[in-house]
């Protein structure tokens, strides 16, 4: 596991820096049914949970996102696609013409 300090130098850096160490030779699986609760049956069930829980608490975290931020405005890629019905509505008298593929 990454400590909080590690993880604030990567997102500070915008680099991996600091890697968590290798775990052993146990599937995520495995791992999982450590955590189980009795009303979960199998281990992709904590699994999904453990994700949920950690974007939401990641996404408190004002360091996290201004690092999160940053990176997207560096590196974010938009691209769009007109549906089958844009392809045939979108003219070039359409206001919305500009704005059929953005990339």
């Amino acid at each position: 596991m990454l400590g909080p300090l590690h993880l604030v130098e990567n997102i500070q850096e915008d680099k991996q820096q600091h890697r968590p160490p290798q775990p052993l030779n146990i599937g995520p699986n495995e791992m999982a049914k450590e955590y189980m609760r009795s009303d979960q049956r199998e281990g992709i069930d904590v699994i999904k949970d453990m994700c949920v829980y950690t974007a939401i608490e990641l996404a408190a975290q004002p360091d996290i996102r201004r690092g999160l931020k940053k990176h997207i405005q560096e590196f974010g890629v938009i691209q769009t696609l007109p549906t089958d019905k844009g392809f045939k509505e979108l003219d070039v008298f359409n206001p919305s013409y500009r704005v059929k593929r953005v990339d």
